[in-house]
């Protein structure tokens, strides 16, 4: 949940998303859920990179024009969700790679990030991986 004292942004997940391409992603046959479509996706030549943001409903997260990635807001009753996300052009793995940015009981509550904060968080974790991945696959 946001940081409801100080009405911040709070990262849910970032995700370096696995070959979308494979059965188990597609949806039910009669499936009637919205599909929103983040764009052209190749799996070999394209890897999905995304973060989900939550927000209170009194503050969306606003992107900035001058960040390489892109968003979609979504509100629900009693806040709001932000998805960033990229195409890193390398091929998708067959599997995903998750970062769970969460509340522990040991550390308490997950302090809240501002909106250059979430960015920095993202172009961290985005390019830490892909800097990985270059060492790995060269």
């Amino acid at each position: 949940m946001p940081s409801k004292k100080n009405n911040l942004y709070t990262p849910a997940i970032f995700r370096v998303c696995g070959d979308l391409s494979r059965d188990r992603y597609a949806p039910p046959e009669g499936c009637d859920d919205e599909i929103i479509s983040l764009g052209d996706y190749d799996p070999t030549t394209d890897q999905l990179r995304f973060m989900l943001v939550v927000s209170g409903l009194d503050k969306p997260f606003e992107p900035d024009i001058e960040h390489p990635s892109n968003d979609i807001s979504t509100s629900f009753q009693n806040f709001s969700t932000t998805l960033i996300w990229s195409f890193f052009n390398q091929p998708s793995h067959s599997h995903a790679i998750d970062f769970f940015l969460s509340t522990t009981r040991e550390g308490g509550p997950i302090a809240g990030f501002e909106w250059w904060q979430i960015y920095s968080l993202y172009t961290d974790l985005h390019m830490t991986i892909a800097n990985e991945y270059f060492e790995a696959y060269g």
